[in-house]
């Protein structure tokens, strides 16, 4: 499992973290927006949730930068430990992109 859920304790709701497969940062999202997402493509919550790649390495990745070219570029977390994703790679794109073009 690639995200972890915490507990905003100002709401009392579980907002869950996700972990960018390429460069290891993580970011706070929310429950019903990711639900949405994965209703709208059509797959299961936790396709979405363990399939999250950051803005800054998914622009780099569209434009056929190689998973080690965009760790160099954009680096990685302190102790992330690098492993090529074992979804294909459009897929991975399609997963994360904006809008009703997915």
């Amino acid at each position: 499992m690639r995200y972890t859920v915490n507990t905003d304790t100002k709401t009392n709701k579980t907002l869950p973290k996700l972990k960018c497969l390429v460069t290891g940062r993580t970011r706070t999202s929310n429950i019903k927006y990711l639900e949405a997402k994965a209703l709208r493509l059509g797959v299961d919550l936790d396709v979405v949730m363990n399939s999250y790649v950051s803005r800054d390495a998914l622009k780099l990745l569209r434009k056929g930068n190689s998973f080690e070219q965009v760790r160099a570029t954009v680096g990685t977390v302190e102790g992330f430990v690098p492993s090529t994703p074992t979804i294909q790679l459009d897929e991975l794109l399609r997963l994360n992109a904006k809008g009703k073009h997915a």
